[in-house]
């Protein structure tokens, strides 16, 4: 089974010696004595976060952060500190910590209820603690393309060329995967935030039932777009099979409310399915685990049995 997470520690090696993105501890004699300048308004986390990316303070920084830490699909979310400190050297590259260590207090401000950033969010986002780095190393890059390419190369050959991976969803009640990939071209995925017009972007999902084999042509394929709404940005893709049926997904709830996929079929049937994000390099390769199926004779308006193309 392809597991992303231990391809990170199997590439780790190969990218700090090629690419320079980890580096070397530093003696505490070694660390500018001038570090950042904070002022009564920063909150402790940011100079506390900045002091330990500058002495690679692994577990101090790790102690810092709000799980699980997103990072860009198809890199796995860092869920705990044990991972983070693991993590460290590829995500905390030497042009980080420059960034950090050189920036006026001035560059942090405040807005609202989401905390503090640096660089209007080009970095990091703080609230009590570190909950956001849109920040992405040379090293991440390139474990990032290594993994997409993999991802694409899987798929039928029909669906690989002009597409890169932007997540991947289980129904969690019958097994159905949903993975949604980004028309190349459209954006440059060097971080979390895209500065973008959203709404020119163009997604595709693809569907594949339970039983239905990942390399070959999904049950169904809907094109569609991505939107943000109201002042938590909240983000949501919408689909469209061109056939009277469409989809929405929202990724950000506000209330911990479980992630769904709600379908509405040609006949005005409202379908709601409970999803989860998984990684499709660790179902791809055998056959996959599922919960129970459930007998629900509304799947076939999900995917259809009809699988030509």
């Amino acid at each position: 089974m392809h597991n992303s997470a231990s391809i990170i520690l199997s590439f780790l090696t190969l990218l700090c010696l090629t690419l320079g993105g980890c580096s070397k501890e530093k003696r505490s004699s070694d660390i500018s004595s001038d570090m950042t300048e904070t002022n009564d308004t920063l909150p402790a986390t940011v100079p506390d976060i900045i002091k330990a990316v500058e002495t690679n303070d692994r577990a101090t920084f790790a102690s810092k952060v709000s799980y699980p830490l997103e990072r860009p699909y198809p890199l796995k979310n860092i869920k705990d500190s044990a991972e983070m400190a693991s993590y460290f050297p590829v995500m905390v590259d030497d042009s980080l910590k420059k960034i950090l260590k050189d920036a006026d207090p001035s560059r942090w401000t405040e807005v609202g209820w989401r905390g503090w950033t640096l660089d209007d969010g080009r970095y990091l986002w703080v609230d009590g603690q570190l909950y956001s780095v849109n920040y992405l190393s040379e090293a991440e890059k390139a474990l990032r393309d290594i993994l997409a390419k993999r991802e694409m190369e899987s798929l039928h050959p029909s669906l690989r060329e002009g597409w890169t991976p932007e997540m991947c969803l289980m129904g969690t009640s019958d097994g159905t995967i949903y993975r949604i990939d980004l028309q190349n071209g459209n954006v440059s995925p060097d971080s979390l935030e895209s500065t973008e017009d959203e709404e020119t972007l163009i997604f595709r999902m693809a569907v594949y039932g339970h039983d239905s084999d990942l390399h070959g042509y999904p049950g169904k394929i809907l094109k569609g777009s991505r939107h943000s709404e109201g002042s938590a940005d909240t983000r949501w893709f919408h689909f469209d099979d061109g056939k009277g049926t469409t989809a929405d997904y929202y990724m950000d709830s506000s209330d911990d409310s479980e992630p769904t996929i709600t379908v509405v079929t040609p006949q005005n049937d409202t379908i709601s399915r409970p999803v989860e994000r998984i990684y499709w390099l660790d179902y791809v390769a055998e056959p996959r685990p599922h919960p129970q199926m459930q007998q629900d004779s509304t799947l076939k308006l999900v995917i259809p049995e009809n699988r030509g193309h």
